[in-house]
């Protein structure tokens, strides 16, 4: 009988941006820098990380999530690699716009989206049932990885894999920017063992009610 190996699967939401502390929907086309709270949230990941074996470092394509990645890699000597299925929900025609202006406009589908997604279509996106299907699919073939890897990915993205793996619904956990979430795997089983570790953050954690997301 094979020997399987104990690893940890790191999921790090990126730091905030500035389209969060606007209350603006990102996804994949509406892209921002990270704010300057954002900048300090990532240093703090400089130390988390140092020390620590890491095999691999994944980053959605985007520009908050590869200044994220930049700050790990920096502690871990790991260079950084760009995998397209960490991207951001496709949320369509409500990229780029406030809340605000997003609940004017399609009300019943944003109260549909923050109590209960599932039969959710974002009007020129994804569906909600895509987004899970392509997220699951993905992590379930991170479960035969040989090493510790990073993966720094999105809000939602994270929040698919965490309501898989412990059954819970999708908003009934909060996701802090540069937050830690760790997945330890053994063999084909994996079990959660740290929901958005915020610790190293200190005083420079988000009012995450000002997001849009």
């Amino acid at each position: 009988m094979g020997r399987f190996f104990v690893t940890k699967i790191y999921l790090i939401r990126h730091g905030e941006s500035i389209a969060n502390t606007l209350g603006i929907y990102q996804g994949q086309t509406y892209d921002t820098v990270l704010s300057p709270l954002g900048k300090r949230q990532v240093r703090t990941l400089q130390t988390y990380f140092a020390g620590k074996s890491i095999g691999a470092i994944y980053t959605s394509p985007l520009t908050r999530t590869r200044k994220t990645a930049r700050h790990i890699a920096l502690a871990t000597g790991i260079p950084v690699q760009i995998d397209r299925h960490l991207l951001e929900t496709n949320h369509g025609d409500w990229e780029g716009l406030p809340k605000a202006e997003i609940q004017l406009r399609w009300g019943d589908l944003l109260d549909a989206w923050n109590k209960d997604p599932q039969g959710v279509e974002f009007p020129g996106g994804e569906t909600f049932v895509a987004l899970q299907t392509r997220v699951l699919t993905w992590f379930r073939q991170q479960l035969l990885l040989k090493k510790d890897t990073v993966f720094v990915t999105h809000d939602n993205v994270i929040r698919v894999i965490i309501a898989y793996l412990k059954g819970i619904p999708f908003w009934d956990f909060p996701l802090d920017p540069a937050g830690v979430t760790i997945v330890e795997v053994n063999g084909k089983d994996a079990r959660l063992v740290k929901l958005n570790d915020n610790r190293h953050l200190q005083d420079c954690l988000t009012n995450l009610k000002l997001h849009a997301l």
